[in-house]
């Protein structure tokens, strides 16, 4: 929670040094002014600023996921589901290389845990598997 709070409050500060930039190319350019614009501007293009911006956007985004999953005894994951915020993306495994009979049979076993109300306990985060089925 600190952590979401820390970063909220690094956008907020970001955003509030671009409206200072933005305010200081409406001033009358006085040298001492167009100066410190420069390094406001330097400060706001730096790699490091730009990278930690872009961590925390993702680190937020990440710290709002949920995801959990259902598995077979041997440890095979039946459904698998990442929710962010109202949006739910469901994984059903890989069946790449499976004999197309086994395959039929393994959406069909799917299809009617569905049909039956598959229950999947959330945790937070992202998705551990996220993107590999």
């Amino acid at each position: 929670m600190l952590d979401k709070l820390i970063l909220k409050e690094y956008e907020a500060t970001t955003d509030l040094l671009r409206e200072v930039y933005e305010y200081m190319l409406r001033l009358p350019a006085v040298p001492t002014t167009v100066d410190l614009a420069r390094r406001v501007r330097a400060h706001l293009d730096t790699p490091s600023h730009l990278v930690a911006s872009t961590e925390a956007a993702e680190n937020l985004r990440t710290s709002a996921l949920r995801h959990g999953g259902n598995y077979s005894p041997a440890g095979v994951p039946v459904i698998e589901l990442e929710v962010e915020g109202d949006v739910v993306t469901v994984f059903t495994g890989a069946i790449d290389g499976w004999p197309a009979d086994r395959a039929l049979q393994h959406h069909q076993a799917v299809l009617h845990r569905l049909q039956q109300g598959e229950t999947v306990r959330l945790e937070s985060g992202a998705l551990p598997r996220a993107g590999v089925f």
